[in-house]
């Protein structure tokens, strides 16, 4: 059952793009809320966003020549 949800949020950018921004308006008003630990999920819904995958893309082309780059995002593919 999980498995058909995921395929079906990876497959429509619309639910993936609401999903991620979901989770960071989330996150951003439980940031708030006091006594409720869960700003984290800022982070989730940059993920489902892919600022990931945009941050790692300019990294490497601003240290090309980098070992630390390349240790932490592993080798270019």
């Amino acid at each position: 059952m999980f498995k058909e949800v995921f395929t079906q949020i990876k497959s429509n950018a619309r639910l993936k793009i609401f999903i991620g921004i979901f989770f960071i308006i989330l996150g951003l008003l439980i940031h708030f809320v006091p006594l409720l630990p869960g700003s984290w999920v800022i982070f989730i819904g940059l993920e489902i966003l892919g600022i990931r995958l945009l941050l790692q893309k300019k990294l490497r082309e601003k240290f090309k020549n980098s070992k630390f780059i390349n240790k932490i995002f592993g080798p270019e593919k």
